[in-house]
């Protein structure tokens, strides 16, 4: 399965070249999903296909909101692999909404790249929630992170306002949100404290596991394989100071320890 998923990704460069506006989507579905395949054999990401694997990934997540930050009609140079991509310019689409975005700040995290978090930080909530399908957690989990990043002494209290949200969902379970969002802003929460910090992430490791084994059918899912949420958030707590006590197979090593990892690739 892997090895056929891994083939497959050499399909993408034509992919976005010809249409980015209706594949880049798709493409940052495959290679997610080729990943979370490869950490299952390889947990820790010690092998140099997996860090490439989850390098395009992150690549793919930033490209899509490069290429929808600037209008159609231009070409915009874009990391591929250890090259560059010159591809067709979208502008705003259907697909670079919140969960979107969401998904491609995990990843600048991930990477440690200031260059997809700057691409990031010029969305605004109102566009990338403006359809109203997301539960409102998500959206103060986004004001959370950029107020964090700004230096915004007030993004506390949107962690405090999601609460409610999280108790009373309106577009997922009350499962779902307990169990993969109230963890995660009690990590943002706890970043500075170290003690606390690991409650934490031991707490969300967890919570994911508790979801994703319930069932036969989630525990064949990829989606739940990993956790790039709690990835994200751990990366970005060891770049604020945190040290990472905690071991686990949804904590690959190769993609925490090396900040520099994704730049190191070949």
């Amino acid at each position: 399965m892997v090895e056929e998923s891994t083939g497959t990704l050499s399909v993408i460069p034509e992919l976005i070249e010809t249409d980015p506006g209706s594949s880049m989507q798709f493409a940052v579905a495959m290679a997610e999903t080729t990943l979370k395949f490869q950490l299952v054999d390889d947990p820790q990401a010690e092998r140099v296909e997996t860090r490439r694997t989850a390098r395009l990934a992150a690549q793919l997540n930033s490209a899509l909101f490069q290429l929808a930050g600037t209008a159609s009609g231009t070409v915009e140079p874009v990391g591929y692999e250890s090259g560059v991509l010159d591809l067709p310019t979208t502008g705003p689409t259907s697909y670079t909404h919140l969960r979107a975005w969401l998904n491609a700040y995990w990843w600048s995290q991930i990477t440690r790249n200031s260059v997809a978090e700057n691409v990031l930080a010029e969305f605004r909530l109102d566009d990338l929630a403006e359809d109203g399908q997301f539960d409102d957690y998500w959206c103060r989990m986004f004001e959370a992170l950029r107020g964090f990043d700004s230096g915004d002494h007030d993004w506390p209290g949107s962690v405090s306002a999601a609460l409610e949200s999280i108790d009373h969902p309106t577009m997922s379970t009350r499962e779902e949100s307990t169990l993969l969002a109230l963890d995660l802003f009690g990590m943002l929460s706890a970043i500075g404290d170290q003690d606390e910090f690991s409650t934490q992430l031991e707490r969300a490791l967890e919570s994911h596991r508790a979801y994703w084994s319930a069932t036969a059918e989630r525990r064949a899912d990829p989606v739940g394989f990993a956790s790039l949420p709690i990835l994200g958030l751990t990366a970005k707590a060891s770049y604020e100071g945190m040290r990472i006590e905690v071991e686990s197979d949804y904590l690959p090593r190769g993609l925490l320890e090396n900040p520099r990892w994704m730049f190191d690739l070949a």
